[in-house]
């Protein structure tokens, strides 16, 4: 790995140094050295175990690019090995060959590490399971079946409290806190089906407003859409799931922007079009090489991207998916509409040409920033919460497309 041998000694000093006494009774006994291995916590450990595990990931690679492997069939995946603290998930094409050459790896990587696989506690799962660390997995359309449990688990939770000995605060409280949030990490990850929020909101509902099993629609102070109104519109600051789970999905989008080498950059998100067009309503993007900004998607010209300011002109472009430099560069993105020009279309034609930025204004490295007063990386997921709720956008995200001026700060942390 090119570490030099005082680096060696060094943590080979720190492993040696460590040692444990067992206590009886309060009274500590005597000192056992252990010689190798970290202690529990020790911040080494991660790093050590990165560095372990590296040789294993070239491996792999050494092994596809010869041929005892298979090539993965997706082309977007990177990495052929998902690692998780003592587990290790590596994706093979169901071949003998392929099995065969895993275990050889397997069996010289252990013995050059002593990192032995024991290969009776491991198993073999199909690509098609039905759950991975707790999300739902299916080839079809997402349906309320799948994310049942998640309700399930709300109302398991609700048989468990108290409800009649607790005021109407206390109760806002616990919906604020608990069953508000335990769907973020679903939602954070899944479109989730409108059905499944209709159940847990009425979950919310019925707790909020009664907190028994009795429930109907007379003991309702206010209406739902007023109860998820943020505290200063008059609400009481519940979330709407809807709209929190846009806010949720934005992150994916600015991560796209902030890191691009993140493994799973060029594979499906959860995003839809109406995300990415509130996303590109509440960014402002700086030119700089202009190698990542889309010409026609990105706002880089003003508050709005092309394809709001031309729609008809972005409908009748070849290619939609160029960046800025690459349509800049010999005025390809003219070439692109030039055939069957309209009136129409020659008017809007001309829109772009009026900012001098689309001519000479980009020099530098990319880099996008959030709108209004915030700093770019500031922003939360509940800010950017209650900046959908000022938008105004509804279930269907129709308001987005009809407010690109407004600037909202959405960036993540």
């Amino acid at each position: 790995m090119g570490f030099s041998a005082k680096w060696r000694d060094w943590v080979a000093l720190i492993l040696s140094a460590s040692s444990s006494r067992v206590s009886l009774n309060g009274i500590e006994g005597e000192r056992i050295d252990h010689r190798r291995g970290l202690r529990q916590g020790d911040p080494l450990s991660p790093y050590l175990f990165i560095l372990a595990m590296d040789p294993l990931h070239r491996l792999l690679k050494i092994a596809t690019d010869e041929g005892h492997l298979s090539e993965l069939a997706d082309r977007s995946a990177r990495f052929r090995c998902s690692l998780d603290a003592d587990d290790a998930a590596i994706f093979i094409k169901p071949s003998r060959q392929d099995v065969d050459s895993l275990i050889l790896i397997l069996n010289g990587f252990g013995g050059a590490t002593s990192l032995q696989v024991n290969l009776q506690k491991s198993s073999v799962l199909p690509i098609s399971c039905d759950a991975y660390l707790g999300m739902p997995l299916t080839v079809s359309r997402l349906r309320k079946v799948h994310l049942q449990y998640l309700i399930d688990r709300i109302k398991a939770r609700l048989a468990s409290w108290k409800k009649k000995l607790l005021s109407a605060g206390g109760r806002r409280e616990l919906v604020l806190s608990v069953l508000s949030s335990m769907p973020i990490y679903v939602m954070t990850a899944l479109k989730i089906p409108k059905q499944i929020i209709q159940e847990i909101d009425k979950a919310r509902r019925k707790f909020l407003w009664d907190g028994g099993d009795e429930f109907h629609g007379g003991k309702c102070k206010v209406n739902w859409q007023r109860v998820c109104r943020p505290i200063k519109y008059g609400g009481l600051g519940v979330s709407n799931l809807t709209k929190m789970g846009r806010a949720l999905h934005l992150r994916w989008l600015w991560y796209e922007w902030t890191f691009p080498d993140k493994p799973w950059i060029g594979m499906p998100t959860p995003c839809d079009e109406q995300d990415a067009e509130l996303f590109a309503a509440s960014t402002t993007v700086t030119i700089g090489d202009s190698r990542k900004a889309l010409f026609w998607e990105s706002p880089w010209v003003s508050s709005s991207p092309l394809k709001t300011m031309a729609p008809n002109l972005y409908r009748h472009a070849r290619r939609k998916k160029r960046t800025v430099a690459n349509a800049l560069q010999d005025n390809k993105w003219i070439n692109d509409i030039r055939h069957n020009l309209t009136s129409m279309l020659v008017t809007e034609f001309f829109k772009p040409e009026e900012d001098g930025r689309v001519v000479d204004g980009w020099r530098g490295e990319a880099a996008v920033g959030s709108g209004g007063d915030g700093a770019a990386g500031e922003a939360t997921v509940p800010e950017a919460e209650v900046k959908v709720e000022e938008l105004g956008v509804d279930a269907a995200g129709e308001e987005s497309r009809r407010r690109g001026e407004v600037r909202v700060a959405i960036a993540m942390d």
